[in-house]
This record gives C-alpha cells, structure tokens and sequence, in this order.
C-alpha cells in the first residue's frame, strides 16, 4: 500500500519521506549542499555517499576479500565475482551478466545501435569505453600496428589477469591470434610492443 500520492504525478510512497523525496524531482529543489565543493542534492543520504569522495571512508566491506565500498550498492555488485550470480538475462540470447550497464551494451549487438561517435572519423562504438579505446589511435597513444595490444591491456587491466593470459592459463583475446587459442609466444611479443609504452603500463 502507497497511501502518499503525488500531485503532480502518478507517483506514490508508502511513507512521508518517501514522497517528500520525490517530490524534489519535480521541483528541483537541492538543499542539502556539499561544504567542500559545490555539488548539491535533494536527498540527505545521496549527500552523505557524495561526502565519501573527499573523506576517502569506504564503510562497507567484502566478507570474501579485501574490497571496500563507498556505498552498498556498489558491494553488492562487488560480491557478483564470488557468487558467480548473473541476474541480467538477455531477451535475445543465453547472455547473461552480473552488471545491468554489461548488458544493455551486450543489447546493442542486436540491435546494432552505436550511440557514442568519433569526433574525428566515421567511427561508431556501442560503448563509451570502446570510443575511449579507439580515441587512442588518434592521439599517437597506440602503434597502429599494433591495436590488438591496446585492446589485450585495456580488456585485462587486473594485473593477476593477465598473468594467467601469459601463462597460457586464459584465452589470448588479440583478434590477430584468436583461431590459434592460448598462444604464450604471441604475448610475450606483445609484451615487447609494450615497453614502447612505459612498463608501468603493462605487466
């Protein structure tokens, strides 16, 4: 039962507060302000994670490793690695995932909708960070003969990660080598590639 109604909309709360809350969304009222910076809210507990930013406190802590949190939510999301759990199903196929954001780009694969565009040339990518990737190339950050690399350390940034990829214990995810499989000499020439980067940038 949502006894509070809004007027201004079909909206309703089951409490007060709650269509108080709401309410903010009409009237863009934001009275709870930041006193460090100017960031502003309509809502207490939006303020108090916002705060979390500047004081560095991480209060919610993973039970299984040694990740901390700034907000519930994000643990939640967090604890999907342990757990294994995947509750975002797609209606098209059997992929399922444990992000909602990994899913709607999973989406546009058949819808073929690319919403973000390169300022520079035609190119169109249905991520933000496969835009990110691609901008490299224009800026001189990635050898162009050398892409697949770019994506290898963008895809597998977790160090541990990609030891197990050098170590032949992970699929090579360079598309010049996928056919091939687990190919352990193909990495470490990419690894060679890389130390034109600076090797605080790769493994």
């Amino acid at each position: 039962v949502r006894p509070y109604a809004c007027h201004s909309c079909e909206h309703s709360s089951k409490s007060l507060q709650g269509q108080q809350r709401h309410r903010t969304t009409h009237t863009g009222d934001k009275p709870f302000a930041c006193t460090i910076c100017e960031y502003k809210t309509g809502y207490s507990d939006a303020l108090k994670r916002h705060k979390s930013i500047h004081t560095g406190e991480k209060p919610f802590a993973c039970d299984s490793c040694d990740y901390r949190g700034r907000i519930l939510e994000n643990l939640k999301k967090h604890k999907r690695i342990h757990t294994g759990e995947k509750p975002y199903a797609c209606n098209s196929c059997d992929y399922r995932s444990a992000q909602v954001n990994a899913l709607t780009v999973h989406t546009r694969k058949h819808t073929g909708d690319k919403p973000y565009a390169c300022t520079t040339c035609q190119y169109r990518s249905a991520s933000l960070s496969g835009l990110k990737c691609h901008m490299k190339k224009h800026i001189g950050k990635v050898p162009l003969a050398c892409t697949a690399l770019w994506e290898y350390r963008t895809r597998y940034s977790d160090p541990s990660k990609r030891q197990r990829i050098l170590a032949g214990e992970e699929p090579c995810p360079c598309h010049n080598c996928v056919r091939q499989g687990r190919i352990l000499a193909h990495l470490i020439k990419l690894k060679q590639v890389s130390s034109s980067f600076g090797s605080e940038n790769f493994c």
